[in-house]
């Protein structure tokens, strides 16, 4: 299949589930998006742009950059804030496993999805690799989203360069977006029974044992009682969720 041979050695585990969640009719895609939120007041519609764009564009979406064709999921004016807010000079930002627009209360808005497969993909001492300049202006963009997020839930945000770094960027960009007036919902997605990974790790096999990895994982880093509840951000909403999908892959 060409669409998995693009995806390389990542040909299993989450990130060939992600290219199936956005592959279909623009109606059907808007509407597995919206299902799997699972909350009332968001919304991905048909009219709305999401990255992968299932087996015809498989790339992820970096949100200070256009997407090929020259659509972009962030306006111009917010690209270039997010850009010199995380970086100090040209560099890759985060990928997004999905990345979509869509309405949160009617606003618009961003949904952001970060996908898991099996134990062996949730790493605690994952680190930043930028040196520099580069990680100067990272750490400083977490330790304002460390004080930020900390305001809002009363309790302690570690989010760092040194341990947990994916975690700490998917928190820190979605805090810094909701503060510049876009609502955010942050979605974790653990992919059930995906049987090809065992020989990596043990695959997740329910709700209750992908939501238990996955507070295990954040303790420390991340106040858990975000969680399933919405942060007000200055007015806007910032929902951080964790959800499970069966997405099974083709044979």
């Amino acid at each position: 299949m060409d669409w998995l041979k693009q995806l390389g050695k990542d040909n299993r585990g989450s990130r060939p589930r992600c290219v199936l969640l956005t592959d279909g009719s623009r109606e059907q895609v808007a509407e597995r998006l919206t299902r799997i939120v699972g909350r009332a007041e968001v919304l991905v519609s048909p009219e709305d742009q999401w990255r992968p764009a299932g087996k015809s564009d498989v790339d992820e979406a970096q949100l200070d950059k256009r997407l090929k064709g020259g659509a972009a999921l962030v306006p111009e004016t917010l690209r270039r804030q997010l850009n010199g807010w995380w970086l100090a000079k040209n560099a890759r930002t985060p990928n997004w496993d999905i990345a979509s627009t869509c309405t949160v209360s009617g606003d618009k808005g961003l949904l952001l999805v970060e996908a898991k497969a099996y134990a062996g993909e949730i790493q605690d001492q994952d680190r930043c690799h930028a040196s520099g300049a580069n990680r100067q202006q990272i750490e400083r963009a977490l330790e304002q989203a460390n004080a930020g997020l900390g305001q809002l839930t009363g309790g302690p945000w570690r989010l760092s360069t040194r341990s947990h770094y994916q975690l700490s960027n998917r928190f820190a960009w979605s805090w810094k977006l909701a503060a510049l007036g876009v609502p955010v919902v942050l979605v974790y997605i653990g992919f059930l029974n995906a049987e090809e990974m065992r020989g990596d790790g043990e695959p997740f096999h329910s709700n209750d044992d992908w939501k238990n990895r996955m507070l295990e994982y954040c303790r420390g880093t991340v106040d858990e009682t975000c969680w399933n509840g919405k942060l007000d951000v200055g007015g806007i909403p910032l929902l951080p969720l964790i959800r499970v999908v069966e997405q099974p892959l083709p044979p």
